[in-house]
């Protein structure tokens, strides 16, 4: 469990590292850069982080980052910026 958290936090602070300037632009409220080096602490380890450690960053940093991205999200469904179609995968429809 205390790796896939390490594992779990290592892919999302890498995936905000390839986000477009033009989408970080639009969610100013992320801190890119704060991501970016807490990235590079989780791979490095340098500060010798333990589950403890990292069960603060997800109590405390990932609720406001997860709002924000899903408030990001619900906009561009409301304002029908992109059209779902829906799929269907073993007699289950998806949209």
């Amino acid at each position: 469990m205390e790796q896939d958290a390490f594992t779990l936090l290592q892919t999302l602070t890498e995936s905000t590292q390839k986000l477009s300037d033009e989408l970080k632009t639009k969610l100013p409220e992320i801190n890119y850069k704060s991501l970016s080096g807490f990235r590079n602490i989780l791979v490095n380890n340098c500060l010798g982080l333990d589950l403890p450690h990292i069960w603060v960053v997800i109590e405390n940093q990932l609720p406001p980052l997860r709002k924000v991205s899903k408030n990001y999200f619900k906009n561009i469904v409301n304002n029908h910026v992109y059209k779902f179609q829906s799929y269907p995968i073993n007699g289950y429809h998806f949209a």
